[in-house]
């Protein structure tokens, strides 16, 4: 079955691929040993006062089923979310496929 995309979709999941794209290409060489060429390192950015912090990313909350290292029905929080087609019920986190179930009640 093919999937049909939206518009939108279609050019999301298009700067996803080139930003990450490049993302894997510079672990690949970093793995390998290789240092950033000096050029590109002239042309970065300096950030200056820095420190390691966190930030919220996208993903979802719910509780897995026939997860590979969770416990069945076991509360918990993907990774940060790639792309997701509620309609056809499948999300793609950092980390794998999920199928979606019922979704949450949106009221409290």
């Amino acid at each position: 079955m093919n999937l049909k995309l939206t518009d939108r979709q279609v050019r999301d999941l298009d700067h996803k691929i080139m930003r990450y794209g490049q993302l894997l290409s510079d672990l690949k060489a970093l793995r390998k040993g290789h240092e950033p060429s000096p050029s590109v390192l002239e042309l970065a950015p300096t950030l200056e006062n820095w420190s390691y912090t966190t930030r919220p990313v996208s993903c979802l909350s719910g509780l897995f089923f026939d997860h590979p290292k969770i416990d069945d029905w076991r509360p918990g929080i993907t990774s940060e979310v790639f792309f997701i087609d509620a309609e056809r019920g499948f999300v793609r986190t950092r980390s794998r496929f999920y199928t979606l179930g019922s979704k949450a009640s949106e009221t409290a």
